[in-house]
């Protein structure tokens, strides 16, 4: 008698499986409203920041001004502006709706937008189950221009480098430079420091790391007064300078968006006191 009771089961099952064929589940929230309220914000320049989270993970920001990027990108899995990300989304709707009609496969496509800004926020695909294209988007406006220095106490903290005469020491700079599309990567220096006199000549490629700190402090000052005549009004431009707090040298100097490529940089300073008159 149980063998009879389990024998419709086993067809039962398999008419569930081929029912859940070929779904379809597409919710891109309320399109037509957010994308209107984009437009009418008329907002031409900002930056975004997109995070793709399906294959391998990457990070890109994009500076986006009057509109546009104003290059052509070399990239391809992303898109540069928020109405060409608005322009995907109709995009993957179709061709998932195209796909789904072999009825084979289930596929999903979410949307979430930003209820101030009304940009799209998430956009995740998924066939069967499994993530085929998931994007996190952050914008942040460019339109106040503000700029942001913050030096610390410059004047006292170099009075009080001044007042140590440490001439002799050994510092290893790390520097580190990207733009809103792209990291150049790291490079990391030292150079010794005797009778006040570095016995490295410093970088030709990478102008930024200074060999002492008298040189860095001249630094600080150097970059203050370019920040403040390359600020153009749109792009958010700053400095900001941290000191050690025993032997008062600049520790980090971070810097950024004061050009055409809203260069940031960060140089991070380490110095270690070194034997008066040693080797």
């Amino acid at each position: 008698m149980k063998l009879i009771k389990f024998i419709p089961v086993i067809p039962l099952c398999l008419l569930i499986g081929a029912c859940n064929m070929g779904y379809l589940d597409i919710d891109i929230g309320d399109y037509d409203y957010h994308l209107e309220a984009w437009n009418s914000q008329n907002m031409l320049d900002y930056q975004i920041r997109l995070e793709r989270c399906f294959g391998v993970p990457d990070t890109i920001k994009i500076k986006v001004e009057d509109g546009s990027t104003g290059k052509l990108n070399h990239l391809t899995w992303y898109h540069t502006t928020i109405p060409e990300i608005y322009s995907d989304i109709k995009i993957r709707e179709k061709r998932i709706r195209d796909e789904n009609k072999s009825g084979f496969s289930s596929y999903s496509l979410k949307v979430s937008y930003h209820t101030k800004y009304h940009y799209p926020n998430h956009i995740i695909e998924k066939i069967n189950g499994r993530i085929r294209f998931e994007y996190f988007i952050t914008l942040m406006p460019l339109e106040e221009g503000d700029m942001d220095i913050d030096i610390g106490d410059y004047e006292n903290q170099l009075a009080a480098w001044n007042s140590q005469d440490m001439r002799d020491y050994q510092i290893e700079v790390r520097y580190s430079e990207s733009n809103y599309s792209e990291n150049y990567g790291v490079v990391t220096m030292s150079s010794t420091v005797r009778n006040g006199i570095s016995t490295s000549n410093g970088s030709v490629l990478y102008p930024e790391i200074r060999t002492s700190i008298p040189a860095f402090y001249a630094f600080i000052k150097e970059e203050e007064e370019r920040i403040r005549k390359a600020h153009d009004g749109k792009c958010h431009c700053y400095l900001y300078v941290l000191y050690d707090t025993e032997h008062h040298y600049p520790i980090q100097i971070s810097s950024g968006g004061y050009n055409h490529f809203g260069r940031h940089d960060l140089l991070e300073i380490t110095l270690m006191p070194l034997p008066e008159g040693g080797e």
